[in-house]
């Protein structure tokens, strides 16, 4: 799911799903602990990057705020259940329009198919246990439906009021340069001006210049690109790229301007395209 768009510009367009998953705790954190700021995060992130599809909605096929037996347990990685409804709404306040539980009832491994690596035990704590007696998470799977037989219209209609956007360039670096340290570097930056557009109250959107088209880039009044070490080949933007976010910066009819904002040479520099009528605007209703 690194770039969940690429699939949009095929003969043959190819869709995608997402999946997220509470992942066991280091020894050092409490098994029972609440949902981090880096979870968080990384719903966000997945969400925002399933929404650069043009063409299909937002849908995570295997969701779970837990993780299963390991193989050498007789029960799951403790999770309270309060981190299912958390986590749940996290990714429908973020925009998503799917959520399958990943699953929504515990079950054991029918004899003859099990294998010596693997728990015949394949428990999550989930909703439901494996003779369909409730459990703890079937509360904020109970939530959910409610919230969605009441407003599932509505939010399949609506989509996040973003203030600014981020320019996600992960699909429009040479795919076959990429290591999974780099890949995990851009997602983590990307993570970060989300997280601190979050704590300036202001919401964002994740736009993929080389496989979107060029009318999405146009929407948002604010840009940010994040800017890696050009002189790696692995972080050289396309051509695609590259003329679509000149587009976006020469669409004079918005009023457009670049800035950019300097950082550290091995970290991650942005490069802010706005809007410098509204900036104007902006600053005119606040004298």
């Amino acid at each position: 799911m690194r770039v969940a768009a690429s699939g949009s510009r095929l003969d043959h367009p190819i869709t995608v799903m997402g999946q997220w998953y509470m992942q066991p705790r280091s020894p050092a954190q409490p098994g029972d602990s609440l949902l981090t700021a880096q979870e968080a995060g990384e719903i966000e992130l997945f969400t925002e990057v399933l929404k650069t599809q043009p063409t299909f909605p937002p849908v995570m096929i295997e969701y779970q705020a837990g993780w299963y037996t390991p193989g050498d347990d007789d029960r799951p990685v403790e999770s309270r259940p309060e981190n299912t409804l958390l986590s749940s709404r996290l990714l429908i306040a973020n925009g998503i329009h799917g959520i399958n539980y990943f699953p929504l009832q515990d079950t054991y491994t029918p004899a003859g198919y099990s294998v010596p690596w693997a728990n015949r035990s394949y428990r999550w704590d989930a909703a439901l246990g494996p003779d369909g007696e409730n459990q703890p998470r079937l509360n904020a799977e109970r939530r959910n439906r409610q919230l969605l037989r009441r407003w599932g219209p509505q939010l399949a209609a609506s989509h996040k009021r973003a203030d600014f956007g981020i320019l996600y360039p992960l699909g429009a670096y040479p795919q076959e340069q990429l290591e999974p340290p780099d890949i995990a570097h851009v997602s983590q930056s990307v993570m970060r001006i989300e997280r601190l557009g979050t704590l300036a109250t202001l919401s964002s959107e994740l736009l993929d210049p080389e496989n979107q088209p060029v009318e999405q880039l146009l929407r948002d009044a604010v840009l940010f690109l994040p800017v890696f070490d050009s002189n790696k080949l692995q972080f050289q933007l396309s051509e695609r790229a590259q003329r679509a976010i000149v587009i976006k910066a020469d669409a004079n009819r918005y009023g457009d301007s670049v800035v950019s904002i300097s950082g550290s040479d091995k970290e991650c520099v942005s490069i802010v395209v706005c809007s410098a009528g509204l900036a104007h605007d902006r600053d005119r209703k606040s004298r």
